[in-house]
């Protein structure tokens, strides 16, 4: 895991992630990967900007975060889900939602088999890759960054 940049001290003191973000070029944000291989960023709530998303994808660069609570995303479709598959166990929705930009993301709804606290991701990981390891993900990158606590935000 590492930090994609530090923030541009001479004009702010702390700068927004997607800014820093957007400066990247694609060749930084895959970190050296080699061509067909792909490159996760998972990122807190201010790591979402939808059309950066679209376009880094298309180099096999991809994102997860959590929803924003303020967000409203439309569905204009839901893919199914394998309740046999055991990586799946908790899984409420895998979803295709759009921005009022035309921007579609994927979305998944999981619920904490311990609390039943329910958590929302966003992601332009393809429908490939099971929901419960796009969940999985996101709950490893906060146990890598704070192994010490119990993330609220995941299960």
């Amino acid at each position: 895991m590492t930090h994609p940049t530090v923030s541009n001290q001479m004009e702010r003191k702390k700068e927004h992630d997607m800014r820093a973000l957007r400066r990247q070029t694609i060749e930084t944000l895959r970190q050296g990967a080699g061509k067909g291989r792909r490159v996760i960023h998972i990122r807190d709530r201010a790591g979402i900007d939808f059309r950066p998303w679209h376009q880094w994808k298309h180099n096999s660069t991809y994102f997860l975060s959590r929803e924003k609570e303020s967000m409203s995303l439309e569905i204009p479709g839901v893919h199914p889900i394998d309740k046999t598959d055991p990586v799946d166990q908790g899984i409420i929705a895998d979803e295709l939602v759009g921005t009022r930009m035309g921007v579609s993301v994927r979305r998944v709804t999981c619920q904490d088999p311990e609390t039943l606290t329910i958590y929302v991701y966003l992601t332009n990981l393809p429908f490939s890759m099971p929901p419960g390891i796009v969940a999985l993900l996101y709950k490893s990158r906060w146990d890598v960054e704070n192994p010490t606590t119990k993330n609220p935000a995941t299960f």
